[in-house]
């Protein structure tokens, strides 16, 4: 989530203090971005662990890092935001 969390929802979830609060802003972090609601799949966060795990099994190889946390991610993350937020705007 940390790359795709807005500045306001990171403050926010940092002034939680239960881990029932931190469970239900996370609920609520996924239901807000479901490009379908009406089904039990988000396909937003789907997609979104499976760039994770992508990134990981394809980058992580090469270096001491989680993929997702390697400078090749970093450069394909803004690729990456731009498709899920087109194909939202397109799905809604």
């Amino acid at each position: 989530m940390s790359y795709i969390i807005t500045a306001t929802e990171k403050n926010v979830f940092l002034q939680l203090e239960t881990n029932m609060e931190r469970d239900f802003f996370i609920e609520v972090f996924w239901k807000q971005r479901d490009p379908t609601p009406g089904t039990p799949e988000n396909e937003f966060k789907d997609e979104h662990y499976q760039r994770i795990n992508y990134a990981n099994r394809t980058f992580g190889r090469m270096s001491s890092k989680r993929g997702w946390q390697t400078d090749w991610v970093q450069e394909l993350r803004s690729v990456w935001a731009f498709e899920s937020e087109e194909n939202m705007l397109i799905q809604r």
